[in-house]
């Protein structure tokens, strides 16, 4: 199973202001079945937090659970939905991210996350693990 963060569009293909991401459970091993977020998953562990930007149609996202890095979303040149943020001291085009979650009883805790994307400049893959 995997969390899935896809960003939401209108009929236009624009992002949905008012709620611009979906996240979701995506099941492997049965036919890949849509799962939604339990409220505690929602609220402390893989839920986003969003934020408007100064440019209409683009906003600013982190995990609820580690806000310190930023995804900016946006719609690039292409019409395509895209996500940058830094890592690893790159500015990346987001590809993706595993994070790794222990239980402390009922409240999931981050061991630590590994960030994946594409060096906007050098078209190189990086990579950042961090341990918060």
């Amino acid at each position: 199973s995997a969390i899935v963060y896809d960003g939401r569009t209108d009929k236009n293909g624009n992002l949905v202001a008012d709620d611009p991401v979906q996240v979701y459970w995506l099941s492997y091993n049965q036919d890949s079945t849509r799962n939604e977020l339990n409220y505690i998953q929602r609220k402390l562990a893989y839920g986003v937090q969003v934020n408007k930007t100064e440019k209409k149609g683009e906003f600013d996202i982190s995990l609820v659970s580690y806000k310190k890095k930023q995804i900016h979303i946006f719609k690039n040149q292409k019409g395509q939905m895209q996500a940058n943020m830094v890592i690893d001291g790159k500015m990346a085009k987001f590809k993706n991210v595993y994070v790794e979650i222990e239980k402390n009883f009922f409240i999931p805790e981050i061991a630590y996350v590994e960030v994946f994307g594409e060096d906007l400049e050098s078209g190189l893959e990086v990579y950042e693990k961090i341990i918060p």
